[in-house]
C-alpha cells in the first residue's frame, strides 16, 4: 500500500515524505552521540552521486521483480534493512544526512516526482539577501539547520528539498513560503536539463513496460521460476533481458524525439533531452497504475491477514471482491490524464519555448513517436483487463 500512496503525495506534497522518513532515524542517533567521523562528502561521489542513486534504484526494481520480493514480507524485510543500513553507514561517515540528499534511490525517485508537484518550497530572495547568519542552512546553537546542506536560500527546485520545513522557524526574515503553483510549469522550465530526470525516467518506464509484458502477456516470471529451480542468480540474469528490451523501446523514444527537436545544447543551459520532460507524466502515471493494480489484486487479502495479525476475529474471514471493471476504470482515467499532460508539455516547446526552432513536421513527427508510447502502454495494460484489446485500442482512436 505504500508505493502507491507515496506516488500519489508527490503530485500534492511534493517530497514531504523524505520529511517523515524513518531511515535515517539511526543515523541522527549517532550524529547527536558524537559517533560520526563528520566528514565531507569527496567531491568524486558528489559529482556521480546521480548516477550511484539511479544504479541503486534499478538494482532494487531488477531484484524486487526478479526474485518475487514484493510478495515475500521476508525478503522485503532484508531490502529494507539494507536501504537502513546505507543510510546508517553515511551517517556513520559524512555530517547531516549525506544518504538523503546524494545517495537514496528512493529519494531521487521521490524528487524526480516532486518535479510535477502542485507545491513549492521557495525562499524570497530579497528577504535573503538582508541575512547574515544564515541559520536555515547552518543552524543555531539549539537547533541544527538543513538535513540536506541546502537552506531556503539555496532552494531553485523540488528535486533536493525534503519539504520538512525547519527552515520556517529559523529564519528571521520571513523568507521561506510555500507556493501553489501549475504542476507542469517546472518541468517547462528546466527543459529536461537535470541529469537525473535524463537517467532515471528511461530506466523506470523501461521497467514498467517489463512488468507489464511480465503481468499480462507472457507470464514470464513463472516460466523463469520453473526453468531455474528458484535461483534467484538465474531468476534475474533472465529477467534482465524484459528490462532491456523495455529500456531500449525507451532510449529509442527519446533519441527519436530529441532528434525531431534537433536542440540538444545551450550555452546557459549545457547539454539537455526536451523529451524526458515530456515522457515524465507518463512515466509516474504508469507507475501509479502498475502499482495500484498490485495493490488493488491484492486487497482481498487485506483484511483477512490484518486479522490475524492483531488478532481480530471479525475480519479474518472478511473478503472484498474487487469488479474486474475497476481494473480499466482508474488504469485509463491515469493514463489519459498523464498523456495529456505530456502533450501539454510538447505543445508549449513548440509554441513557445522553441518557437521559430521546430518545425511544423517535426513537431507532427514527435506527436506520432509520443502516441507510440502511449499505445503501447494502453495494449499492454488492456490485456490484464479481461477486456477485447481491440475495442481498447478503437476507443483512442
Amino acid at each position: 500500500m505504500w508505493w502507491p500512496s507515496v506516488i500519489l503525495s508527490l503530485f500534492f506534497v511534493g517530497r514531504l515524505w523524505c520529511g517523515v522518513c524513518p531511515f535515517p532515524v539511526a543515523g541522527k542517533f549517532l550524529q547527536t552521540w558524537h559517533l560520526s567521523l563528520e566528514k565531507k562528502v569527496p567531491k568524486i561521489l558528489i559529482k556521480n552521486s546521480v548516477t550511484i542513486s539511479v544504479c541503486f534504484f534499478m538494482a532494487i526494481i531488477w531484484v524486487e521483480e526478479a526474485t518475487g520480493m514484493k510478495d515475500s514480507p521476508k525478503e522485503t524485510t532484508w531490502l529494507l534493512l539494507i536501504i537502513l543500513g546505507g543510510a546508517t553507514f553515511c551517517a556513520m561517515l559524512f555530517s547531516k544526512q549525506a544518504w538523503c540528499q546524494y545517495f537514496c534511490p528512493l529519494g531521487r525517485l521521490m524528487g524526480i516526482g516532486a518535479s510535477i508537484s502542485l507545491i513549492e518550497f521557495r525562499p524570497d530572495h530579497s528577504a535573503c539577501r538582508q541575512c547574515t547568519t544564515f541559520a536555515c542552512n547552518r543552524g543555531t546553537e539549539m537547533e541544527p539547520g538543513c538535513p540536506v546542506s541546502l537552506g531556503a536560500y539555496k532552494v531553485t527546485n523540488n528535486l533536493e528539498c525534503l519539504v520538512c520545513g525547519r527552515c520556517m522557524h529559523l529564519c528571521d526574515h520571513n523568507s521561506p513560503q510555500l507556493n501553489i503553483r501549475h504542476p507542469l510549469s517546472e518541468l517547462i522550465i528546466r527543459k529536461g536539463r537535470l541529469i537525473s530526470c535524463t537517467l532515471m525516467i528511461p530506466f523506470l518506464m523501461g521497467s514498467q513496460l517489463a512488468r507489464l509484458l511480465d503481468q499480462n502477456i507472457f507470464n514470464l516470471m513463472e516460466n523463469i521460476q520453473s526453468a531455474c529451480m528458484n535461483g534467484w542468480v538465474c531468476q534475474m540474469g533472465l529477467y534482465a533481458v524484459p528490462l532491456f528490451l523495455g529500456f531500449s523501446i525507451l532510449y529509442v523514444v527519446i533519441i527519436y524525439g530529441d532528434l525531431m527537436f534537433g536542440v540538444f545544447n545551450d550555452e546557459i543551459m549545457g547539454r539537455f533531452s526536451p523529451m524526458v520532460p515530456i515522457l515524465l507524466p507518463l512515466a509516474f502515471g504508469g507507475e501509479l497504475v502498475s502499482r495500484l493494480n498490485f495493490t488493488v489484486r491484492n486487497f482481498t487479502d487485506f483484511l483477512p491477514t490484518f486479522g490475524r495479525q492483531f488478532g481480530v476475529k471479525a475480519l479474518e474471514s472478511l473478503t472484498v471482491a474487487v469488479p474486474e471493471w475497476v481494473y480499466p476504470a482508474y488504469g485509463l482515467a491515469i493514463m489519459f490524464v498523464s498523456e495529456l499532460a505530456g502533450l501539454y508539455i510538447l505543445d508549449k516547446f513548440y509554441e513557445e519555448e522553441f518557437e521559430g526552432v521546430i518545425a511544423w513536421w517535426q513537431y507532427r513527427f514527435i506527436q506520432v513517436g509520443y502516441f507510440f508510447l502511449f499505445g503501447i502502454y494502453i495494449y499492454l495494460m488492456s490485456t490484464g483487463w479481461h477486456i477485447p484489446s481491440l475495442n481498447v485500442m478503437l476507443l483512442f482512436q
